[in-house]
């Protein structure tokens, strides 16, 4: 009967092991997979938007490129956000999907642009 409640207990230590390596092994997917969703920003002109897609037309040297974004229900709308508006797009990127966090009218600053004083 001894050997029995030992075998017991030895079995219990290794489910408890297993189950702890299991958690913490998820723990890490979580971070990787946060780690890999990458945050940007970008500006143009709004092409088209609809209540789930925007699309905006970027300069890039002498060509225009275009650029869609995913919105959903989180995403900030900060203007009147209709087509040949200006706007400042900071999204996530996902695999190869651009999720909108925020879009707002303006034009921002170019790279080398010194904030004007006031």
């Amino acid at each position: 009967m001894k050997a029995g409640k030992t075998v017991v207990i030895v079995l219990a230590v290794i489910l408890l092991a297993a189950g702890t390596a299991a958690a913490q092994s998820q723990q890490a997917q979580t971070a990787r997979t946060e780690a890999a969703v990458k945050q940007a920003a970008d500006h143009g002109v709004i092409k088209s938007i609809t209540d789930t897609e925007l699309i905006i037309v970027t300069k890039v040297g002498d060509k225009e490129v275009e650029n869609i974004y995913v919105l959903n229900a989180e995403t900030v709308r900060k203007g009147s956000l209709v087509p040949g508006a200006k706007v400042i797009v900071r999204y996530s990127v996902a695999g190869n999907v651009r999720t909108a966090v925020k879009v707002k009218v303006g034009e921002g600053k170019h790279k080398g642009e010194a904030k004007q004083p006031q």
